[in-house]
């Protein structure tokens, strides 16, 4: 196996087959969930901040338009290099489940929307990952993606 380098800390995908044992455990992933959200923060918090400056009737098209951003740039971190700089840090990347690959941006873009379904269905799209063979959620099982330690 090589040991190349996406140039965040965390090796390249092998192109192998997922084996059982790269899995991420749940707790290790809550962690680099947590890693996510402190990356996307800094982006929406300078839209809501934008929209208290300018206020009135665009205040929340201006914070939709942060959530978006947001959203966007977890599914370009993700589908590009496996998750978030902090999340890669970590060690913790999303890979394509069949051949270890990164998912691309589309395929993210849809795994972090169906991740806010998986959460407003009272976090069961999360916790599917327990009792899960290859312990995905409901997110990962529709973009087709794993998340391994590396």
């Amino acid at each position: 196996m090589t040991d190349t380098n996406t140039g965040w800390g965390a090796p390249e995908p092998t192109g192998q087959p997922m084996q059982h044992d790269d899995l991420a455990g749940f707790w290790i992933r809550f962690l680099a969930h947590v890693c996510d959200g402190i990356n996307i923060l800094p982006i929406v918090l300078a839209f809501d901040w934008v929209a208290l400056a300018v206020g009135g009737n665009t205040k929340a098209t201006i914070q939709l338009l942060g959530a978006a951003a947001g959203i966007y740039m977890q599914a370009k971190w993700t589908g590009e290099r496996g998750g978030t700089p902090l999340r890669v840090r970590t060690g913790v990347l999303v890979v394509d489940r069949t051949d270890g690959s990164f998912i691309g941006i589309r395929r993210a873009i849809v795994r972090v929307l169906m991740s806010y379904v998986s959460q407003f269905a009272l976090l069961l799209g999360y916790f599917w990952m327990l009792w899960d063979r290859d312990k995905q959620t409901w997110h990962d099982k529709v973009a087709g993606s794993v998340v391994v330690r590396r």
